[in-house]
């Protein structure tokens, strides 16, 4: 996800919440993409975001590339 939103010029973070029973809310694990990285240091995303680290291993997948087999193997 790092890759694409880097390809747009765009920032992209981790969002992982967890379950509160107080809330009656389950946990998730998102991605957050902003125009601009400042937006994740003001609240309520202050300190509840995590940068992605890339780890590609295989090219980005665009309209123009695309490689199944790779993945799949």
């Amino acid at each position: 996800m790092c890759e694409a939103a880097a390809r747009l010029k765009k920032a992209a973070r981790l969002v992982d919440d967890d379950d509160d029973d107080n809330r009656g809310t389950y946990g998730s694990t998102w991605v957050l993409v902003a125009g601009s990285p400042g937006v994740f240091a003001r609240a309520p995303l202050d300190g509840a975001v995590t940068p992605l680290q890339s780890e590609r291993k295989v090219r980005l997948w665009t309209d123009d590339y695309s490689d199944l087999w790779r993945i799949l193997k």
